[in-house]
């Protein structure tokens, strides 16, 4: 079974409103944060020097170009995108709507959101 984790005390989300003091949302930042894709490139085997400041997963040229392709080329990586920095999404709502697009992107069984609190449902 093919599992992605994404550990919510290194996952930098929210867009530049929420969460600023840990710096911009990258594959890695400076201050060690990653957006869903880091969590995504990481598992596949980039290593944290080839994704440190890279927006998404285009800008990292050290990766195989079937990496490359598959992440980069779909329109489902855009919509992650949107998803992981946008300021007006609830928690819950937000990983609720990244586990089908991480899944579609990575071909995962499933997703798993580790640490932090998780988000209260309704």
């Amino acid at each position: 079974m093919k599992t992605l984790t994404i550990d919510r005390d290194r996952w930098r989300r929210g867009g530049i409103r929420r969460n600023h003091t840990h710096g911009p949302t990258y594959l890695l930042n400076d201050e060690g944060y990653m957006c869903c894709l880091g969590f995504d490139a990481l598992a596949c085997g980039v290593t944290p020097y080839e994704m440190r400041g890279a927006y998404g997963p285009g800008e990292v040229t050290t990766m195989s170009d079937e990496y490359r392709e598959t992440r980069w080329r779909s329109g489902v990586v855009l919509d992650a995108m949107e998803v992981n920095d946008n300021p007006n999404l609830s928690e819950l709502e937000r990983e609720t709507k990244l586990i089908p697009l991480l899944k579609a992107i990575g071909g995962y069984d499933d997703v798993q959101f580790i640490n932090g609190l998780a988000p209260a449902h309704d």
